[in-house]
C-alpha cells in the first residue's frame, strides 16, 4: 500500500494531520512531514487516537492470545508483547487491521541500525561499546523470542510467523519509532519523562516526523490519545516538520546509532558508555551492605553512585555510566572506582559525617584517577588498532553513521584522557607519591644512607632496575617504612635514630620537602595504624586502627564482622607477605653484621612482625600510577637513578606501557586534631610528643 492509503486509513479511524502539513520523500530523509504552507500554531501538527496504535494492551485484551505469554511478559518485558503482535499482524497481511500502516514499514533489509550491518559495516564500529552490544543485544533478544515461542507452543498457537527474523525487525521496529504509553502528569511535554517509560506505543502517521534536538514541541498523552504540536515560529512552506526525542547522545540507555539507525553531526549529547562492576560484586574486596546492615553512615556519595545514578544495566550485572565531551568525570564514577581500591583506613574516614572533605582520602582518589586512565588508555589504543583495518573512506551511509559515531567516541576518550593526565599530573608534582628510584636518590639523610647501605651490601645493588628485576620493590619499601617509623619517631631522640633527621646544609629544597612530607606521613600512620609488635610496648592499650592489627593478638582479636571496613588479605598475598617478611629479616641480619656498632640495623626491635607491619602499610599505601606520568616530573627517570649497568633503557613506546608503584604520602590536616583526642587515653605522654612534632 502507499502513503496515501495509509493516510486515507488513518483520518477514517479518527486521526488528524494539519492541513498546512504534507507526507514528503527523500532518499535521505526517508518518509517525512513537510511544511506545505504557513502554520497556524494553534492547530496541532498530528492526533492520533488510541484506537489507531499498537499496544501491549491489543495483546493483553485479546483472549486469542494465550494466558500464560500474557502473564510472563506483561509486568517485566511488555515490548516482547508488542513484537509478537507486529510479527504476528504482519504475517495476517491485509487481513490485520493495521496492514495500511505495516505495509508502509521499512521492510528488513531496509533497517539501518547495526544488528542489520553487513561486514563490511561492521568493520567501521571495531573496538567500539556498539561492536560489543550487537551481540549482547542479539542474546538477548533471541532468549525472549525462544521464551515466547515456548509458551505459545503449549498453547498450540501457529508460530509461522515467529521467525529470527521478523522478531529482530520487530524489535527494530519497535525502537526506533516507539512512544511511551504515558508521560507524568508534571511533565506536558517532550524530553526526558517521554524517553524510557515502559509499555511502547506504536502510533501511525506521527511517528513519521523525524527527530531534531533543536525542535520545540509540545506533548499532550490523555486517554484519547497522542498529540504532537509545534512552537516554532520559524517552521516556513517546504521545510521539514521536526519531533524532539529529547536529549539523545550516540551512547545512553537507548543509543542514537543502536536504536534508530543513525548519528547527528555534533551532538552536545554525545556520551562515551562506561560499565563498572558494582562493589558488592563476587571477587570485589568491600560489599557497601555492611555498611547498610550495620545500619552505620554509608561511605562518600555509596547512595548516589550505587543506588541512584549508576544505571544498573539489564544484560549484565553492571553500573553503566556516561562519560561526555564537556564538564569533567562524573563524581559517581569516581566514587564507585574508589569504593573498589579503598584501603581499610579509607574506608574507615568514609563514614565520618565529614568524608566528603577529608584530605585523607588523596590516595583512594589518585588510585581512581589512575585505574580510570589505564582502562580509557586501553580502550583508546584498541580502537587504534580496529582504525588500521578501516577503508580510506565510508562507501555508504550505514558507514558515514558509523564513522561519525566512531569519530565522537574517540574525541571524548581523547578529553578524559587529558583531564585525568593533567590532574595526575599535578598529583605527581605534589611531590607526594614517592617511588623506587626517588627513596634511593632523594631520600633525605640517614634515612638514604641507610637504605643504600643495605641494598649495597646485603642484597649486593643499588638500582631499582636491578631491584625489581629480584622481586626486590616490596622489601625496599618495607625497610624504607620501618626506617621512616624509626627515623621520624619523636620518641627516637632517647635512642640516637634521629640525630641527622634536621637534615644538614647539603640537603637541596626537594629533599627537605620530601622530609617534610615524611614527618606528616608518619603522624597520619600514626594516628590511623596500630603502632607495630614490640613497639615501647604499644599494642595493649592502643584502640584497633586497621590493618594487619597487632593490638589485640591471638584469639582476643575484634571478629571482622565488627569491623566492615576490614579487608580479608587474600592466601596467596599473606603468603607473599611472608616471604617478603623472611627476605627482608634476612638482609637486615646481614647489614647488622656489615655494619658498625651505631648501625641502626642493630636495633632488637627488627622483627619479622615489625617488618609485616610495614609490608601491609606498603600494600595499603601503595598506588599504580603511569610511568610516563611519574617520569615527567622525575620520580623515576632512568637517567636519575644508579646503575649497575648503563644503556640498560627501553623504546619510547614500551615506556608509555609501564606503570609504577609508590608509595603515597598522605597527609591529614584533621589528624592532629583526633590525637588530641586520642591523647585522653594512655599512653598520653607519647601521644602530646607525637603533637608537638
Amino acid at each position: 500500500m502507499t502513503v496515501d492509503h495509509l493516510l486515507a486509513w488513518f483520518l477514517g479511524l479518527g486521526g488528524k494531520l494539519h492541513p498546512a502539513v504534507e507526507v514528503a520523500y527523500s532518499d535521505a530523509d526517508g518518509h517525512h512531514l513537510r511544511a506545505r504552507a504557513e502554520l497556524d500554531l494553534s492547530l496541532p501538527i498530528v492526533y492520533c487516537p488510541r484506537g489507531v496504535t499498537l499496544s501491549a494492551d491489543d495483546v493483553l485484551t485479546d483472549p486469542c492470545w494465550p494466558q500464560p505469554f500474557k502473564s510472563e511478559f506483561e509486568q517485566s518485558s511488555p515490548e516482547v508483547l508488542v513484537r509478537f503482535l507486529l510479527m504476528k499482524e504482519h504475517g495476517r497481511g491485509s487481513a490485520s487491521k493495521w496492514w495500511p500502516y505495516l505495509s508502509t514499514l521499512p521492510k528488513p533489509d531496509q533497517l539501518d541500525t547495526p544488528l542489520w550491518f553487513t561486514h563490511d559495516d561492521k568493520l567501521w564500529l571495531g573496538a567500539t561499546n556498539i561492536e560489543a552490544a550487537v551481540p549482547e543485544r542479539e542474546r538477548l533478544w533471541q532468549g525472549e523470542l525462544s521464551a515466547g515461542v515456548a509458551l505459545l507452543r503449549d498453547a498450540a498457537v501457529d508460530l509461522a510467523p515467529f521467525t529470527w527474523t521478523m522478531y529482530k525487525w520487530a524489535a527494530t521496529i519497535l525502537s526506533s519509532r516507539c512512544f511511551p504509553k504515558s508521560v507524568p502528569a508534571s511533565s506536558g511535554r517532550d524530553s526526558d519523562a517521554l524517553i524510557g517509560q515502559s509499555s511502547p506505543v506504536l502510533c501511525p502517521v506521527l511517528d513519521l516526523a523525524n527527530h531534531s534536538p533543536s525542535a520545540r514541541v509540545l506533548w499532550i498523552i490523555d486517554d484519547d490519545g497522542y498529540t504532537l504540536s509545534t512552537t516554532d515560529h520559524r517552521s516556513r512552506p517546504g521545510e521539514q516538520i521536526f519531533n524532539n526525542y529529547g536529549p539523545k547522545g550516540n551512547e545512553e540507555p537507548l543509543p542514537v546509532l543502536l536504536g534508530y539507525g543513525f548519528t547527528l553531526a555534533r551532538n552536545s549529547a554525545d556520551a562515551f558508555a562506561l560499565s563498572l562492576p558494582p562493589p558488592d560484586s563476587p571477587g570485589r574486596r568491600w560489599a557497601p551492605g555492611a555498611f547498610l546492615a550495620l545500619g552505620q553512615t554509608p561511605p562518600v556519595d555509596v547512595v548516589s553512585s550505587y543506588f541512584g545514578k549508576g544505571r544498573p544495566s539489564r544484560e549484565r550485572r553492571a553500573l553503566d555510566f556516561y562519560l561526555h565531551d564537556r564538564g569533567g568525570v562524573p563524581g559517581p564514577v569516581l566514587d564507585t572506582l574508589g569504593l573498589a581500591v579503598a584501603n581499610e583506613r579509607e574506608l574507615k574516614t568514609m563514614q565520618s559525617p565529614h568524608a566528603r572533605e577529608a584530605v585523607s582520602l588523596e590516595r583512594m582518589r589518585t588510585q581512581a584517577d589512575s585505574q580510570l586512565r589505564t582502562a580509557l588508555v586501553q580502550r583508546r589504543k584498541r580502537m587504534q588498532l580496529a582504525d588500521a583495518r578501516l577503508p580510506i573512506r565510508p562507501s555508504n551511509g550505514r558507514q558515514v553513521h558509523a564513522l561519525r559515531y566512531r569519530d565522537s567516541q574517540r574525541n571524548i576518550l581523547d578529553t578524559h584522557l587529558l583531564l585525568l593526565s593533567e590532574r595526575l599530573s599535578h598529583r605527581a608534582r605534589t611531590m607526594r607519591i614517592i617511588t623506587l628510584g626517588r627513596i634511593l636518590t632523594s631520600a633525605p639523610e640517614p634515612l638514604r644512607a641507610n637504605l643504600r647501605a643495605v641494598m649495597r651490601n646485603a642484597a649486593g645493588t643499588r638500582s631499582p632496575l636491578r631491584l625489581k628485576d629480584k622481586g626486590l620493590q616490596d622489601v625496599v619499601f618495607a625497610l624504607f617504612i620501618c626506617l621512616v617509623w624509626m627515623t621520624f619517631d619523636p620518641a627516637a631522640s632517647d635512642t640516637g635514630f634521629d640525630s641527622d633527621a634536621s637534615g644538614s646544609s647539603s640537603d637541596s629544597s626537594s629533599t627537605e620537602s620530601l622530609r617534610s612530607l615524611l614527618h606528616a606521613w608518619r603522624r597520619l600512620v600514626s594516628s590511623a595504624y596500630c603502632s607495630p609488635p614490640n613497639w615501647f610496648g604499644a599494642g595493649s592499650s592502643l584502640p584497633c586502627r586497621g590493618v594487619n592489627c597487632f593490638c589485640q593478638p591471638g584469639p582476643e582479636m575484634s571478629p571482622v564482622e565488627h569491623r566492615p571496613w576490614q579487608i580479608p588479605v587474600p592466601e596467596e598475598e599473606d603468603a607473599e607477605d611472608k616471604r617478603n617478611a623472611d627476605t627482608a629479616y634476612a638482609i637486615v641480619q646481614r647489614a647488622s653484621l656489615l655494619g658498625g656498632s651505631n648501625s641502626v640495623f642493630r636495633d632488637e626491635r627488627w622483627t619479622k612482625g615489625f617488618l609485616r607491619w610495614a609490608l601491609g602499610v606498603w600494600r595499603a599505601e601503595a598506588v599504580v600510577m603511569p610511568a610516563s606520568i611519574l617520569d615527567q616530573h622525575g620520580r623515576h627517570t632512568r637517567e636519575a637513578v644508579p646503575r649497575d649497568r648503563p644503556g640498560d633503557t627501553e623504546s619510547a613506546e614500551e615506556e608509555e606501557e609501564e606503570v609504577e608503584r609508590g608509595l603515597f604520602l598522605e597527609a591529614d590536616e584533621d589528624a592532629e586534631e583526633r590525637k588530641t583526642v586520642d591523647a585522653e587515653q594512655p599512653p598520653r605522654k607519647r601521644q602530646k610528643a607525637e603533637d608537638e612534632d
